[in-house]
């Protein structure tokens, strides 16, 4: 990893581990967040067939987002940034698999069949 490093000095970050493990998981994070965010879209094309419809759901995602940057960033200088990142991170993955844990219980009746998930079934 080393040899790479010094080929390609961009890449000297990935010597680390914590860096590799870090850089890793939110790639993982945001490529299912861009995934999510498809399905909203498609979805609301679908069923309206209005490109306002999804104008206003932009909005809809870039207000809270603008308003809550502004006070989130004096609240992240305050507090310790890893456990912060640790429990947002968290908060991400429950809000995500909530959907897919509502699709098996509306199938199924309980949660003991997850192949019929949609997300498992990549609808």
């Amino acid at each position: 990893m080393e040899r790479l490093a010094k080929r390609f000095p961009l890449s000297a970050a990935l010597v680390h581990r914590d860096f590799r493990l870090y850089w890793g998981g939110n790639t993982f994070a945001v490529s299912g967040q861009q995934m999510a965010m498809m399905i909203q879209v498609w979805l609301i094309f679908d069923l309206t067939g209005s490109a306002l419809q999804l104008g206003l759901l932009g909005l809809a995602r870039a207000i809270p987002g603008v308003a809550l940057n502004l006070v989130g960033g004096v609240f992240a200088d305050k507090v310790d940034q890893r456990k912060l990142l640790l429990i947002c991170t968290l908060a991400m993955a429950i809000i995500y698999s909530h959907p897919c844990h509502s699709d098996f219980v509306r199938r199924v009746g309980s949660v003991a069949r997850p192949d019929r998930c949609l997300l498992f079934r990549g609808v």
